[in-house]
């Protein structure tokens, strides 16, 4: 695909392979490949453009509804997973559990994260140009909106995805475009088990 005529179907690129099979240690363009995409030249990847990529509620969701509404007209489609974030006042990642122990009223116990992920299983734009989702579950938590703040809602997936096969050991896909005169344009795709833990390509 290009920026004037981008891919629409859905397309899936894998790269399979573990830490231990691969010859990154010791790689050479020459030697062959590695887990993921290397290019000497140019390479261009562009998706179906979703717009806007993320936008907000434009109402409170309650814990156990599975419709949200959203400020913005969206070209979102069903089957897409979106990402509701959490509004909680005091939230604390599960790596600092021990850390962050709030003690509002006498309660010190830890607060973990309230973002959720789901899948949209239909989607209508209102008159006044609001989206209303229907989720494929309904929610565990509230999310906020109200005149100060509202929860943000992102849309995660496209239809242009790269994905590094799952191998338990830190070691995902890249992509790598090399050369002084080589050029990588990417947009509109979706990057899964990407990145490769203290590796620098």
């Amino acid at each position: 695909g290009s920026e004037s005529c981008r891919l629409h179907s859905s397309i899936e690129i894998l790269f399979p392979g573990s830490k231990a099979d691969s010859n990154k240690e010791n790689f050479k363009f020459s030697n062959g490949p590695t887990k993921g995409l290397q290019v000497l030249g140019h390479v261009d990847m562009h998706g179906k453009q979703f717009h806007p990529t993320w936008t907000r509620l434009s109402a409170t969701a309650d814990a156990g509804q599975d419709i949200i509404f959203l400020q913005e007209s969206v070209n979102w489609e069903v089957g897409q997973q979106v990402l509701i974030t959490t509004t909680i006042f005091f939230d604390c990642p599960d790596h600092l559990v021990d850390y962050c122990k709030p003690c509002y009223g006498g309660n010190c116990q830890p607060i973990r994260h309230e973002n959720e992920v789901r899948q949209i299983v239909a989607l209508q734009i209102m008159a006044d140009g609001i989206s209303a989702l229907r989720l494929d579950r309904p929610l565990d938590h509230q999310h906020y909106a109200s005149g100060e703040y509202q929860a943000e809602v992102a849309l995660l997936s496209r239809n242009l995805r790269m994905r590094g096969v799952q191998s338990n050991d830190n070691y995902g896909g890249h992509s790598i475009v090399a050369g002084a005169l080589s050029q990588g344009r990417f947009s509109g795709v979706q990057a899964e088990n990407m990145g490769q833990l203290n590796v620098l390509a």
